[in-house]
């Protein structure tokens, strides 16, 4: 008994072990910023020219589209973004959004993305999810879906999406894991 108590003697105190877990968890977050920032640089630094051009209007577009409606540039912004999206989609592999923005950031092709991630799902209509749906090739939707509400939406996507692969899960950390384990 004496053995156990100076070894629990030794053990760090909830706050003490809470913050030890806090900083880890910063220190992972810095290192993966870190890694995803210097990754998307070697992408970027191997793209031609014209390809990071492209990338450029696109970017030029989608702020124009996000901007207050001017029909007088609306037409010529929407082609600019449809034309480039593909070199955007190499300069930016990764993206994230929020379901109102999906209209205009993302031109609209069906399976355009490889993944699409729908966080807090359950928080969503099924009006404002089909776009999402739409562009995704698999879909990962997080989030509670015991309530009248979310059901619905979960019935919807699994009978919109039949012939896609999808998944439920119920938190982030699911989702993680989940992902990293395909």
């Amino acid at each position: 008994i004496n053995v156990r108590k100076r070894q629990l003697a030794l053990l760090p105190s909830e706050d003490e072990a809470l913050q030890k877990v806090k900083e880890a968890d910063k220190r992972l977050q810095e290192l993966s910023g870190e890694i995803l920032r210097q990754t998307w640089l070697d992408s970027i630094q191997s793209m031609e020219k014209s390809q990071f051009k492209k990338a450029q209007d696109y970017t030029i577009a989608v702020n124009i589209l996000s901007g207050p409606y001017d029909p007088e540039h609306y037409k010529a912004a929407k082609q600019v973004q449809e034309s480039n999206f593909h070199a955007a989609l190499q300069a930016f592999p990764i993206w994230a959004t929020t379901n109102l923005s999906t209209k205009s950031n993302f031109p609209l092709h069906a399976e355009l993305f490889d993944l699409v991630i729908i966080d807090e799902a359950s928080q969503c209509d099924i009006p404002s999810a089909i776009p999402l749906l739409f562009r995704g090739k698999r879909l990962a939707i997080i989030g509670d879906f015991s309530h009248y509400t979310s059901s619905a939406l979960k019935a919807f996507i699994i009978e919109s999406n039949r012939g896609k692969e999808v998944f439920f899960v119920s938190s982030r950390e699911k989702a993680i894991h989940k992902l990293t384990s395909m």
